[in-house]
């Protein structure tokens, strides 16, 4: 489960931006530029004319991602996520490879620091996938802010054919990303999360040197911590095998553990024999071990909903299954109630997966749109801001990636802009509040 954000500097074309700075500072600068008498005129988006904009470069114009997303449509829900990448990808969907129109600049004074826990190296889930597999997407969509996908992956193969690639390569490009970018010390692989719960100072358990302390000046203590810091505990299995457990404080998570971690299941007898598989790399297991070699029966594959399949299947629509048998036989039913019994070599149930988050309260349900369903991609990802990413029933707490509906890498970026841009935001203002008090409230 990764405690997770990046940072980035977005530069636009035709006006320059901070998003770091706060209303104030952007009504100032334009206050001084139009004059005094307008003061009372500027809006939250000014409308002025760019020739005016050439006299003075200057001029810091306030560009919020609540308008920049406005009107545009994409293969997402989420308007952040269509934004980034109509910007990385433009036209995208219509077939075009455009290149990307923006510009990447690293500022390390807006560096947020961060830790990312995982049960893998970089690249997640994409270690674990069948290597003779291509992915969906095209390459050049996974490619991450300031290294080309193209440009990489054209060092590691003399022959490119085609624009899908396979995991492998996906997961090293990830790994070497991690290690150019200078990222490892943010990394923690062979993590496991077992807990992540909210803060509470206790007032009922306070030393009797601070019994004088007044009812007031306790709540105002207590309002510091609730709902903002967090507690991590878990634990790292180091090369041995053997388990070292750890507890991390954090004041903000960002959830971003995808949808892998639980195959779904048909809920049906015998779906837990040895020949029922969920997943592609349990049935690449079995192949590479030699259980499904030579003349052996036909193999089973049920998808959640209708596939174009060759002619080396045979298709039954408008059937579910009803059970498997010891004996490796399976039993079918069609809508008209017809059942047929199949002999099989193995099955597989491929109809999705879900989230693991066990390490919540209430296995994260209560974050959903449905809070008395388990969190689905589909239809019930967790429910957050939309410019933000911030969970809606939990502050601090933030989503990105298959948990929100977005099941695509290319989309995934988009995410983690909408949190990066939160959390400076917010580290800006508490920079100045505590400069506006003399920094004796504490750390930033």
């Amino acid at each position: 489960m990764p405690v997770w954000c990046c940072c980035c500097s977005l530069a636009g074309h035709f006006r320059n931006y901070s998003d770091t700075e706060t209303e104030g500072e952007i009504f100032n600068s334009l206050v001084q530029y139009f004059g005094d008498n307008l003061g009372q005129k500027v809006k939250a988006m000014p409308l002025v004319e760019e020739t005016s904009l050439l006299e003075d470069s200057s001029v810091t114009l306030p560009v919020d991602l609540e308008y920049l997303s406005e009107g545009l449509e994409g293969r997402s829900s989420n308007p952040v996520t269509v934004l980034f990448d109509t910007l990385l990808h433009p036209d995208a969907d219509f077939g075009y490879d455009y290149p990307s129109i923006l510009h990447w600049k690293l500022e390390q004074h807006h560096y947020i620091p961060h830790l990312v826990l995982g049960k893998g190296p970089p690249g997640g889930a994409w270690h674990e996938k069948m290597h003779s597999m291509l992915t969906i997407s095209f390459g050049n969509w996974m490619e991450l802010p300031g290294l080309k996908f193209k440009d990489w992956i054209s060092n590691k193969r003399r022959n490119l054919k085609g624009d899908r690639v396979m995991p492998e390569e996906i997961a090293r490009y990830c790994k070497h990303y991690v290690k150019v970018m200078g990222l490892q010390k943010n990394f923690r692989e062979n993590t496991y999360i077992t807990s992540v719960s909210r803060l509470y100072r206790d007032q009922d358990n306070n030393d009797s040197q601070d019994s004088d302390i007044s009812t007031k000046h306790l709540q105002i203590e207590k309002s510091k911590f609730i709902k903002r810091n967090w507690e991590i505990r878990g634990y790292q299995r180091t090369a041995d095998g053997s388990h070292v457990p750890f507890c991390l404080f954090a004041e903000n998570v960002a959830l971003a553990t995808g949808t892998l971690d639980s195959p779904a299941h048909l809920e049906i007898e015998g779906e837990d024999f040895p020949f029922v598989f969920h997943s592609m790399s349990e049935f690449g297991a079995a192949i590479s071990k030699g259980k499904l070699c030579g003349k052996v029966d036909p193999v089973l594959i049920i998808y959640s909903a209708d596939s174009n399949l060759l002619s080396d299947y045979t298709s039954f629509p408008e059937h579910h299954v009803l059970s498997f048998k010891s004996d490796m036989k399976c039993i079918l039913q069609s809508i008209s109630g017809l059942k047929k019994i199949f002999k099989l070599s193995a099955a597989m149930v491929l109809i999705g997966s879900h989230p693991n988050l066990s390490f919540l309260k209430e296995q994260g349900c209560y974050l959903g749109h449905n809070s008395s369903q388990p969190i689905t991609c589909k239809g019930n990802p967790v429910e957050i801001d939309a410019y933000t990413y911030e969970c809606v029933k939990e502050a601090n707490l933030f989503a990105l990636g298959p948990l929100v509906g977005d099941n695509f890498v290319r989309f995934l970026k988009g995410g983690a802009l909408g949190v990066t841009r939160c959390l400076a935001t917010r580290q800006k203002k508490k920079q100045h509040l505590i400069i506006e008090r003399g920094g004796e409230d504490g750390v930033a």
